[in-house]
């Protein structure tokens, strides 16, 4: 095992150019990082695994780098052909697969596993990430974690349209404890406290990161909906977006997200609650010579 400035390395390896040649600019290169201190640093073991700067090569990962700096690896591609690359990952044949494993840690602000962007071009297509988990008993296009104690975790966040077969909930019996029916009465009661609303998204600079609905919109609106049902509301934090240097540009936005899944019980509940209600009068009613049709 070696370890060895990354500029000798890619001198010696290199195939393009002839060997006296190559070797004569390769000790030039070699005496002249005599003298200063080698900044950048690969290891190379026998199984052709790399570590770059702090990291040792891995007995899992074919390049393994560690470092402190604000981005581990930066990629740019620019390519006038019908698709561009930064990041081209496959693999198979493994009990457990990952195209990219990717972690970011211990920053001030906000930690980003990737951060991705496409943009630019006169293609259909720009995918800032695009996944495709194929084979094997279960697959999956992207798999996002979140782990720690970070006050607000998200495994993913999307400004913007989600496509897809969404979604499907843990709600088998075996995942719960402490299960209570609902009280369709009093569920009733909080439900008329709510104000159902039209509205348009602000189409300004200020929130153009969030890539809010165009149109006309049909919700409620958190902060009320805050007073009846807290439960309901998350304060989500938009992260700030960055430019090409990994630079942040302006700052997160917060605000209140709802969310809407969990009305649906409480609307089978109400549902439930005004049936009966329906079924003791029309019972009412018959017993006291009125016909009911239905």
């Amino acid at each position: 095992m070696r370890r060895e400035p990354a500029c000798i390395v890619y001198c010696l390896l290199s195939g393009n150019v002839a060997p006296l040649p190559k070797l004569i600019s390769c000790v030039v290169l070699i005496l002249a990082l005599i003298s200063q201190p080698a900044i950048a640093q690969i290891e190379l073991d026998n199984s052709g695994n790399v570590g770059i700067k702090d990291a040792s090569p891995g007995t899992s990962q074919t390049l393994n780098l560690q470092g402190t700096n604000a981005t581990g690896i930066k990629i740019v591609t620019s390519h006038s052909g019908p698709f561009s690359y930064g990041l081209n990952s496959q693999i198979s044949s493994g009990a457990t697969n990952y195209g990219v494993w990717s972690r970011a840690q211990n920053g001030s602000s906000a930690n980003y596993g990737i951060y991705a962007e496409g943009k630019g071009g006169s293609g259909t297509f720009s995918f800032g990430v695009r996944g495709n988990g194929r084979g094997g008993n279960t697959a999956y296009g992207v798999y996002g974690e979140v782990t720690g104690t970070a006050t607000t975790e998200w495994a993913g966040f999307f400004a913007g349209k989600i496509y897809g077969d969404c979604c499907m909930w843990s709600s088998d019996e075996k995942l719960k404890e402490d299960i209570v029916g609902l009280d369709g009465a009093s569920i009733v009661q909080k439900l008329m406290l709510l104000r159902p609303t039209s509205y348009s998204y602000k189409q300004t600079e200020e929130f153009s990161a969030l890539n809010l609905g165009k149109g006309m919109q049909y919700g409620l609106i958190a902060q009320e909906v805050e007073e009846v049902f807290p439960e309901f509301i998350e304060d989500v934090t938009q992260p700030a977006s960055i430019d090409e240097n990994g630079n942040d540009m302006g700052k997160p936005m917060t605000f209140k997200g709802m969310n809407y899944n969990a009305l649906i019980p409480l609307l089978l509940a109400a549902i439930q609650e005004q049936q009966a209600e329906i079924d003791a009068l029309k019972t009412a009613l018959q017993s006291n010579g009125i016909l009911v049709d239905r």
